[in-house]
């Protein structure tokens, strides 16, 4: 059962298409090169100290590229048997004899020229196994339901190389494949229908293309090169930003449009400037978009009809959301260190926090929208909670997050996910600390 907190958000549906072989790495940090990481907390009475104990540890022979993390229900016997340690449990799992573990339902390895995908039962148990062809890009949905291979084919000395797709599901089912692309690599879509990508990263001005397993659904020229996309993450809308205007030119001009999933238009706009990010919230309420010029970021706010709503300037890095269950207010992160707090119906900022020269990477929050917990690169936490107030501010001296940490904050528990090395998932677990 898969948490709906927010553990397996990272990007909180977006995907940028600014360039996708950089999309794909940044993909890498932030689905951790697939190490599981829980934390134990010892509070006592004169002061508060934070210990990692690992309870789960499994390793690999090859290297790990990036992971699919699932959570289930099982006994505290099970647990064991799977190869969880005593510490891994809460004194209320114990006496109900029943848990919920986290553990990696899919595993991509790199084993030479070629990716090796393993689908696992949630007690360890291998159900299938996928091997790629060489030098196959892999490429995990927004949601983590489908997973996206282009692999080349044919190649030529001059025009790059032909490729293939293929649509798997997290069951390790290939569900559909079409041949003839271009370079890519192609990005699966939420729900599992279309892909989307450019048939050449050498040529900036490549079209994009989506491609459904019927063959192609729509072509966009992008004359000027760099773009943005998104899906929404059921799939149902897709939204693109192709530039107007070449490299630094005042003022700098763009278009954006919204299609649904057979491509056609829904609405489009020309006066965005340049857009650099896109997000859908989960419900499909609101879109968030960076937009500017080349020099200047603003993160505005759009409805799912098109109507600009709120803007909050100066938001240069990258960005990370997380949205309130009733999506009337977005908890937004940057890349230097700023955490807003806003408001969407009175269109007001409820919070701001500056923590400058610090790389906040990732954002969750408890089910009450009180607590969030801030990811910083390369190995802190935060917990602040709707002030602004920092509850808890952690660095972890003896490992580092080689990605953004990945967590899901309740009500005594972090659970946080990360890296140390590339062919180990370890888990730990914090609680207690506040």
């Amino acid at each position: 059962m898969k948490n709906k907190n927010g553990y397996v958000k990272i990007i909180n549906n977006v995907f940028s298409f600014n360039d996708v072989k950089i999309g794909i790495m940044i993909r890498k940090m932030l689905v951790f090169l697939g190490l599981m990481l829980c934390f134990v907390s010892v509070v006592r009475a004169d002061e508060k100290k934070v210990e990692l104990i690992p309870v789960y540890e499994k390793t690999f022979e090859d290297t790990i590229v990036d992971v699919i993390f699932d959570t289930a229900s099982v006994t505290i016997e099970e647990a064991k048997s799977m190869g969880w340690k005593e510490e891994g449990f809460s004194e209320m799992e114990k006496k109900q004899n029943k848990c919920e573990i986290l553990y990696p339902k899919v595993v991509i390895l790199k084993k030479g020229k070629k990716k090796i995908i393993r689908f696992y039962e949630y007690n360890g148990k291998l159900k299938k196994t996928y091997e790629s062809g060489d030098y196959a890009e892999v490429v995990i949905s927004q949601n983590e339901k489908y997973i996206g291979v282009t692999t080349p084919t044919k190649i030529f000395e001059k025009e790059g190389y032909l490729t293939k797709f293929e649509m798997i599901d997290d069951n390790g089912n290939i569900l559909w494949k079409i041949e003839g692309l271009g370079v890519g690599p192609y990005v699966p879509s939420p729900d599992g229908r279309l892909c989307i990508g450019t048939p050449s990263v050498e040529v900036e001005n490549a079209p994009i293309e989506i491609f459904g397993k019927n063959g192609l659904v729509k072509k966009i020229e992008n004359p000027y090169g760099g773009w943005s996309g998104a899906f929404s993450n059921d799939g149902k809308y897709i939204a693109i930003a192709i530039r107007q205007s070449i490299l630094w030119q005042e003022p700098a001009k763009g278009y954006l449009m919204l299609l649904d999933n057979n491509g056609g238009i829904i609405w489009e706009r020309n006066d965005v400037g340049i857009i650099s990010d896109i997000s859908f919230s989960p419900k499909n309420n609101w879109i968030i978009f960076k937009c500017g010029s080349d020099t200047i970021r603003i993160l505005t706010v759009f409805t799912i009809k098109g109507v600009k709503i709120f803007e909050i300037p100066g938001s240069m890095g990258s960005q990370s959301y997380f949205f309130s269950s009733k999506e009337n207010e977005v908890a937004i992160i940057n890349g230097q260190g700023y955490f807003w707090l806003v408001n969407l119906l009175n269109k007001k900022i409820i919070t701001k926090l500056e923590r400058k020269k610090e790389r906040f990477r990732y954002i969750s929050a408890d089910k009450n929208f009180e607590k969030f917990v801030v990811g910083v690169y390369p190995n802190k936490i935060y917990i602040v909670n709707r002030k602004g107030n920092i509850l808890l501010e952690k660095e972890f001296s003896n490992i580092g997050f080689h990605g953004t940490p990945k967590m899901n904050l309740t009500d005594n528990f972090v659970k946080i996910a990360f890296s140390d090395e590339k062919d180990r998932i370890r888990i730990f677990i914090i609680k207690k600390i506040y």
